[in-house]
């Protein structure tokens, strides 16, 4: 009998290639009313992270050798690489309709090599994990409001833009206001990174996937809609991290002492966390692709 993370992995190209195909055909809908639109775009964005998660997650469950995993990572880099310069493009021409879907998966095939690479060399045991998702929350609140991502967005969002899955909206048929339009949102590689970083240890320490995958899709969709339908839009990361500490929660195996660290490691990084969110919301202005937003 099959072992939950032997089951994820076998519906990892499958959940993969539905994605891409979804990328592909979605677009060319169009909704009798901005109602219709509105409903139709949030089923999307569900549908669409749920095979995102599935495949990252398939990917990072699967079995192979270590001297494989760099090699997963060099493939989707080489391949957004040779999309981003342009393989497959005419010049002076619009890509064609397959091109940013491959450029999306390219970027979770190397990512998932990256969170692979990670998993197997540095969070080798499962009683890093909640420190390791505390840790790059706060280091994702820091990269979008002052760090790298926010330099990257100023400098070079065409590329930051690219290298994140997106989750096209549909539109609608029926007139509206000048000016008015339904935004897409997109996934950036460090939201995919640090989900398949989770399912990957899950996976090896036979910890429940089926509850981290189901937790991570929930509040992934509550992250979207924050950033959709209200100015509150908060880091993708956040909401990954959440999931992962509230599935695995009770299996984690520390002594009295490392209990007492991680629980001032919170008292610290929760009002970080809090007063971070606040200030997201007061600016009333989407977050860039680096985290869940449009």
């Amino acid at each position: 009998m099959s072992t939950p993370a032997q089951r994820l992995a076998r519906l990892a190209l499958p959940a993969l290639a539905a994605y891409g195909l979804a990328l592909v055909l979605l677009p060319r809908l169009a909704a009798p009313t901005l109602p219709v639109a509105l409903g139709l775009t949030f089923v999307s964005f569900g549908l669409l992270a749920a095979l995102m998660l599935v495949g990252a997650g398939g990917l990072a469950a699967v079995r192979m050798p270590r001297w494989a995993e760099p090699l997963l990572l060099l493939a989707g880099l080489g391949l957004w690489a040779a999309l981003y310069f342009g393989l497959g493009q005419v010049k002076g021409q619009p890509p064609p309709p397959w091109h940013p879907p491959l450029m999306a998966l390219a970027m979770i095939v190397a990512t998932v090599g990256l969170a692979r690479l990670l998993t197997t060399w540095l969070v080798r045991e499962k009683n890093l994990l909640p420190i390791v998702l505390v840790l790059m929350a706060v280091v994702d609140l820091w990269g979008v409001a002052v760090g790298p991502t926010s330099q990257a967005l100023e400098v070079a969002p065409e590329l930051v833009s690219k290298a994140s899955a997106a989750l096209p909206a549909i539109q609608t048929k029926a007139p509206m206001p000048e000016g008015f339009f339904l935004p897409s949102l997109q996934i950036g590689p460090g939201d995919v990174l640090f989900a398949a970083l989770i399912l990957g240890v899950v996976a090896r320490h036979a910890l429940s996937l089926r509850a981290n995958l189901l937790w991570m899709w929930a509040l992934i969709m509550v992250g979207l809609g924050l950033a959709y339908f209200t100015p509150w839009a908060i880091p993708g990361l956040i909401f990954i991290g959440l999931a992962g500490l509230i599935a695995n929660r009770g299996r984690w195996d520390y002594t009295p002492t490392e209990r007492h660290a991680i629980l001032w490691a919170c008292v610290i990084m929760v009002p970080l966390l809090v007063a971070a969110a606040l200030y997201f919301g007061a600016r009333g202005e989407p977050l860039p692709p680096e985290g869940l937003t449009g």
